[in-house]
């Protein structure tokens, strides 16, 4: 083509100009053709964004989801996240997602009530789902409820507590969970709260909101009511008749009046060493059920840490606990725990700045993101292997707000 057309230039001279200028202009776009194709390569969408939701705005515009590959941090491997079930399976699937796409591969879902049938029944569908998308699942059944106090532990139901925790030990092990959960803060969920106790002629009667559950011939230790002489201390536990669904009477030597302070007052049948010992037992039944991976128990603060290290964990895998910041001497719980049980046999189940929410801390955004990179930064350089952010979704303390929107301590505390 060249040729030809070098020929025609020396042939017709004077139409030189005029046959230059479009073969110049086709060179061009030819050029600027290839250039364009050279330029314009595939990109993975996954290291620009992270997976968004049809049914949800987490993602909008402005709400500052990039991610670490993105940002280029270098998120701690042994970080995990809590993260509750929801009862719209595609928002909660996008949580996961959008966790899997940041390297959040283990995850400890909900630990649901055991009485409380709906919620068992969407967090274990939410398992299958997780497991299905590859994530290392960390799940068992809880006797706790923050709104309805007969879940409360009694000698009287601790046998039906039992036998679900043995129950869904089964469903854990047929249905790929990473780490079965025998229990979360149990140690704390054996007492109750009266509306009032009142006494006259050395006997006392404790009424309750709901029915209380107690039966007659398990002593019952009451604490922390005033004045003293109402209280029925571990030590001295007091036998009480039943004189209906929602109240009890029992011997209290002195004058007439009543508990000044019913709602601090706390009222249950089965002391802590008790439910402490029920578990450690119980674990080794799960033992022979639950094969596929580790058994963990979730206990709180440093005195029932102090407990359970004078019982020992027996055939309990993991003992971990729950971690918040405003808790007095938390590092000494951390170094408490690796000293008596070591990396492999402890762990942080939970962890976030305030047990009461992130606002409770502070309300300001960048000051709890640069508590939390502190916090992360100290476990994580104490030795422990694994520790699970409470938790993705939520406005208490959740990465992701109410309204959609993520706080500072997504992309400046926990992806770095």
């Amino acid at each position: 083509m060249v040729f030809l057309f070098t020929m025609k230039i020396k042939e017709n001279k004077k139409n030189l100009k005029h046959s230059i200028a479009p073969v110049l202009i086709v060179i061009m776009l030819l050029l600027f053709f290839f250039i364009f194709l050279a330029a314009s390569k595939p990109v993975n969408q996954a290291e620009l964004e992270i997976i968004g939701s049809e049914n949800s705005d987490i993602n909008k515009k402005g709400a500052g989801v990039s991610n670490e590959k993105e940002l280029g941090y270098s998120k701690w491997p042994g970080l995990g996240m809590g993260l509750f079930s929801t009862s719209t399976p595609s928002i909660f699937d996008n949580y996961v997602d959008t966790l899997l796409t940041n390297g959040f591969t283990e995850l400890r879902i909900d630990i649901p009530n055991y009485q409380d049938a709906t919620w068992l029944a969407q967090s274990k569908a939410a398992v299958i789902r997780a497991v299905a998308r590859g994530v290392k699942v960390v799940w068992g059944v809880s006797s706790y409820n923050t709104t309805n106090p007969n879940y409360t532990i009694t000698t009287e139901n601790w046998p039906a507590f039992r036998h679900a925790i043995l129950d869904n030990a089964r469903w854990a092990q047929e249905n790929g969970v990473y780490e079965f959960q025998l229990g979360n803060e149990e140690d704390m969920h054996i007492w109750r709260h009266p509306i009032s106790i009142t006494r006259t002629d050395n006997v006392a009667t404790a009424t309750f909101a709901e029915d209380h559950g107690f039966t007659a011939g398990n002593p019952v230790i009451i604490w922390g009511g005033n004045p003293e002489d109402f209280n029925a201390y571990s030590a001295t536990p007091v036998m009480i008749t039943v004189t209906g669904p929602k109240t009890f009477a029992y011997s209290s030597v002195g004058s007439d009046g009543q508990v000044s302070n019913p709602g601090e007052t706390f009222v249950g049948n089965i002391p802590e060493a008790v439910i402490e010992a029920n578990i450690k037992a119980l674990a080794t039944e799960v033992q022979a059920i639950f094969t596929r991976g580790n058994i963990s128990y979730t206990t709180s603060d440093s005195y029932f840490m102090e407990k359970w290290h004078a019982l020992g964990r027996g055939d309990i895998d993991i003992l971990a606990w729950n971690v918040y910041s405003n808790q007095e001497n938390w590092q000494n719980d951390i170094a408490s725990m690796l000293s008596w049980w070591g990396p492999e046999h402890s762990y942080i189940t939970e962890f976030n700045l305030n047990y009461r929410s992130l606002d409770d801390y502070s309300t300001n955004e960048a000051v709890q993101a640069e508590a939390l990179a502190s916090m992360i930064d100290y476990i994580k350089g104490s030795g422990l292997k694994r520790a699970n952010y409470f938790c993705y979704p939520g406005d208490q303390f959740g990465v992701v707000k109410g309204n959609g929107t993520y706080r500072e301590l997504w992309n400046e505390a926990i992806l770095r």
